[in-house]
């Protein structure tokens, strides 16, 4: 059984009457600098749920309002019938929406061991918090990778479509018309 005490006075220097406790060797400055990244990372993880939702509202507009308008008012380029390419649009746009919300939720929950943290002063909690901010910091990392990979995909994908369409314009040119040449 722990010796916390959530009810006992702070004994780190700013955050009198949380029930701040440092023990186990944790610095009552290493407790104020999470404590202060605390708002921040939780706004932005609030902020980003709210982004996602937002993105998630536009994936569903774009693919019901795509497959029920897009044939009727608009002819697609290429071949492409609009309705899919709505419909691709969306998936992509869920897709999006998926990967911020699960970053975001990922960082408030970072933000929750911090106040953990900042309540108890245990050893276990920062060891939770940072846990915590590594597991944010990998996510990331991850994505940035598949972005990567995503980015130089995309880019040989670009030559490869433009390559093919300069082929197909050069071969609906006419020919050029020679000129007869002047007798000598």
């Amino acid at each position: 059984m722990s010796d916390y005490n959530p009810y006992q006075a702070s004994s780190v220097p700013g955050l009198a009457g949380t029930g701040a406790n440092p023990g186990g060797g944790i610095s009552p400055t290493v407790i104020s600098h999470l404590s202060r990244t605390k708002p921040w990372v939780q706004f932005l993880g609030i902020l980003g749920m709210i982004i996602s939702g937002l993105i998630l509202l536009a994936a569903l507009f774009a693919m019901v309002g795509g497959a029920s308008a897009g044939n009727v008012l608009f002819r697609g380029a290429a071949g492409v019938p609009p309705a899919a390419a709505m419909m691709v649009l969306g998936v992509v746009y869920l897709l999006i929406g998926a990967v911020y919300f699960f970053i975001s939720f990922k960082l408030f929950g970072y933000g929750s061991g911090i106040g953990s943290l900042r309540y108890s002063g245990q050893i276990e909690h920062l060891e939770l918090a940072l846990d915590r901010q590594r597991s944010v910091w990998k996510s990331i990392g991850i994505l940035m990778v598949i972005m990567m990979v995503v980015w130089v995909l995309g880019v040989i994908a670009m030559l490869v479509f433009a390559t093919r369409m300069a082929g197909e314009a050069s071969r609906s040119f006419p020919p050029p018309i020679s000129t007869p040449s002047a007798p000598e």
